[in-house]
């Protein structure tokens, strides 16, 4: 199974995060990498029960 990371995005962070994932993406290509836009609230609840 391939490692996976979710990444929380805000509105704030639209613009900047997306470089950056891609740059991971290159350094390491063996992981899944999934941009997850959802607000702060939602977020939260998500890092709670282990979706990001």
């Amino acid at each position: 199974m391939m490692p996976t990371l979710r990444a929380g995005i805000i509105d704030a962070g639209y613009d900047s995060m997306p470089p950056i994932l891609r740059e991971v993406q290159r350094s390491h290509p063996d992981f899944a990498i999934h941009q997850v836009e959802a607000g702060t609230p939602d977020q939260y609840r998500q890092l709670a029960d282990g979706r990001l």
